[in-house]
């Protein structure tokens, strides 16, 4: 697979309630993101072939941006500049009676210099949301204010946590980690709140349903490795709520600009691009570079 793939989650079969209205991820999802259950059938892959050659999108929008912003608009490009106005929770807030009809509806701006002050945006939340692996970007490497200051011991499986907001205090077994903010204990998509629930599903005894035996077994031991990873999320999480009030406002900016109306698009996506691998006949791929 292309270092260029990405897979986005739009939602779109649940209606979107609360955070950001789009999520990404450079694996390929096998599940859907926040039922772990049921197939990934919201998933939006940028690409349609391994190669990563041909875009997942109407052959019409890249030429359209392109010609009108006089340069070329790479897919890489047009994906950054999604993610920028839709992954937040303001573009949730605000458009809550569109969406509940399940369908994103994405406001494009004709102002070239607005449009890649988005992408710049975009690049850098896809490039954290992927933890580096797509969109390479010379940055610091990933720090963050909170700190684990009392480690957990690694010899004992870990089997409960809980969070103090009084302290800024999450307890993880026997470790603690602070500052952990409540907006970043409190950070969800679509009613699933991501540090606890990552943290639950490493857990020697998760919780939930359980729908075969395999959902019996956890860590039988917490490590330095877990620790890390966990660091990391919260440090994601730090640097994403700081992101937000620049995509809030990059997306009243964008609302309030000209926009490139859906009569500028045939918006009828022509046949060829509804086939299993989205290729024309004579662009067909070998089996091996589409599976």
């Amino acid at each position: 697979m292309s270092d260029k793939q990405v897979f986005f989650s739009s939602l779109s079969t649940n209606t979107i309630t609360v955070g950001p209205a789009l999520t990404v991820s450079s694996d390929v999802p096998d599940l859907h993101y926040f039922r772990g259950s049921f197939g990934a059938k919201d998933v939006l892959p940028l690409y349609r072939d391994r190669a990563a050659l041909y875009p997942n999108l109407h052959p019409e929008l890249l030429p359209k941006l392109s010609a009108v912003f006089g340069k070329v608009v790479t897919p890489e490009d047009w994906a950054a500049y999604l993610y920028a106005i839709v992954a937040h929770s303001a573009f949730t807030a605000k458009f809550a009676n569109e969406l509940a009809t399940r369908t994103v509806k994405v406001p494009i701006t004709n102002d070239v210099a607005l449009f890649y002050k988005a992408v710049e945006i975009g690049r850098s939340l896809l490039h954290l949301h992927t933890f580096g692996e797509r969109y390479f970007l010379n940055q610091t490497r990933l720090g963050g204010l909170a700190k684990c200051i009392t480690s957990i011991q690694g010899d004992e499986p870990v089997t409960s946590f809980v969070y103090d907001e009084a302290t800024s205090i999450l307890r993880v077994g026997t470790g603690e980690f602070q500052p952990v903010t409540r907006e970043i204990w409190n950070f969800e998509v679509s009613g699933m709140k991501v540090l606890s629930s990552w943290i639950a599903n490493r857990m020697a005894i998760r919780p939930g349903k359980k729908s075969s035996v395999l959902d019996e077994i956890g860590p039988s031991s917490w490590t330095a490795t877990m620790t890390t990873e966990l660091l990391q999320l919260i440090w994601t999480l730090e640097r994403t709520l700081a992101y937000a009030p620049k995509q809030a406002e990059l997306l009243d900016a964008v609302i309030s600009s000209h926009l490139f109306l859906a009569s500028d698009f045939t918006g009828v996506p022509p046949e060829w691009t509804k086939a299993p691998n989205g290729l024309r006949d004579q662009d067909e791929l070998p089996l091996d570079e589409v599976r």
